[in-house]
């Protein structure tokens, strides 16, 4: 498996970043447009890997195509929390739904 800008996004700020990532990318690639206040709309569909696809699914449905509401839909994509699985489980990261403390919840006393 080849490590990628999506594993470093999602270390760097979790499945947002990867999500922010993606649209920055693609906005400069010229297959998103992104217009104010915060409106993304599609340039072109040809998504170059399952990151970019959801983010292309999110932004076609998501009414009005408002950047928040598109980012939260891509980043509970599968492609994005794949790339979280995927470092848990090479034990770079805890995986989804450890309760300890550092990974939002409390300690257990």
């Amino acid at each position: 498996m080849t490590h990628n800008v999506w594993e470093a996004a999602f270390l760097a700020g979790g499945p947002g970043r990867v999500v922010d990532a993606a649209v920055a990318g693609m906005h400069e690639d010229g297959l998103l447009a992104v217009g104010g206040p915060g409106v993304v709309t599609v340039r072109g569909a040809a998504a170059r890997d399952a990151v970019e696809a959801a983010v292309v699914d999110a932004v076609l449905r998501t009414p009005g195509g408002a950047l928040a509401a598109v980012r939260i839909e891509a980043m509970r994509s599968p492609a994005v929390q794949g790339v979280g699985d995927r470092l848990a489980a090479r034990g770079l990261l805890r995986p989804r739904g450890w309760g300890g403390a550092g990974a939002g919840g409390r300690a257990r006393r």
